[in-house]
């Protein structure tokens, strides 16, 4: 996955849009494509532009990461499949979602409010590749993922679920370590 990280770049220097259109003559539309849509194309020339600009190299304008990961939702079981593919090298497995419904009524939830969660897991332990993939990613593909995964719960919800007013958690685990979590509405 190739990303770049103007958004991020113009923050740590304080920039804004404006700033970079008056200094090399880019278009707002052509500057804000790229802020708001890291992974957009960007022509070899707007990045020597910005590079030159920002006095940085194109490895510092790109974020990488070598996996490429593609998820859809199962309803037969329910499950998420997850492929990763790095190379020539390619993984895919399930994440099986439980559901839980918390009653704060029930004195052995520990809970103030009513609220539901999805736990995601595979008990056979063949996601451990996409468990350590993500640990290393960085904050901007962890954010892609996540989102990519929360969607798939998220259609997980509206079929297996009744409850769609109250509030919804979604945690993923590898073994038992929480890798990641959200609320889903």
């Amino acid at each position: 996955m190739l990303a770049n990280r103007l958004k991020i770049l113009l923050a740590e220097r304080d920039l804004t849009i404006k700033d970079v259109m008056s200094a090399i003559g880019l278009t707002r539309p052509s500057v804000s494509n790229m802020v708001n849509n890291p992974f957009a194309n960007v022509s070899t020339k707007n990045i020597d532009k910005l590079c030159n600009y920002l006095e940085i190299t194109p490895a510092e304008f790109f974020d990488y990461s070598s996996w490429i990961f593609s998820f859809s939702f199962s309803e037969k079981e329910p499950s998420i499949s997850v492929t990763m593919k790095s190379g020539k090298m390619a993984r895919t497995f399930q994440l099986l979602l439980d559901f839980n419904y918390l009653d704060p009524r029930d004195p052995n939830n520990n809970v103030t409010e009513d609220y539901e969660e999805i736990i995601a897991s595979n008990p056979n332990g063949y996601d451990e590749s996409f468990a350590s993939a993500y640990k290393e990613l960085s904050p901007l593909f962890k954010h892609q993922v996540e989102n990519k995964l929360f969607d798939c719960a998220r259609k997980a919800l509206k079929i297996y679920d009744d409850k769609d007013t109250i509030p919804c958690f979604f945690y993923y685990y590898f073994k038992d370590e929480l890798v990641l979590e959200g609320k889903l509405n």
